[in-house]
């Protein structure tokens, strides 16, 4: 999540400074992106393992311990 909350600082920043750095302003803006991406997929990939092992150990526990909900 740190990758992540640099490049929103980066992005806040690049739009609050002047005209003079455009190009810089639109580097960070494609680096902050790009990070944004590979974060958002990082996280999702291990949000999607995490559910995964998730329902596999519910449905363990159902197994065991059938309909005493």
């Amino acid at each position: 999540m740190d990758v992540w909350m640099t490049a929103l600082v980066q992005l806040n920043r690049g739009h609050n400074s002047s005209d003079v750095h455009k190009t810089g302003i639109k580097l960070k803006i494609v680096k902050a992106r790009t990070y944004m991406l590979l974060t958002d997929i990082i996280i999702g990939y291990f949000l999607r393992m995490y559910v995964y092992e998730y329902e596999r150990f519910l449905t363990t526990m159902m197994n065991i311990m059938p309909s005493k909900m």
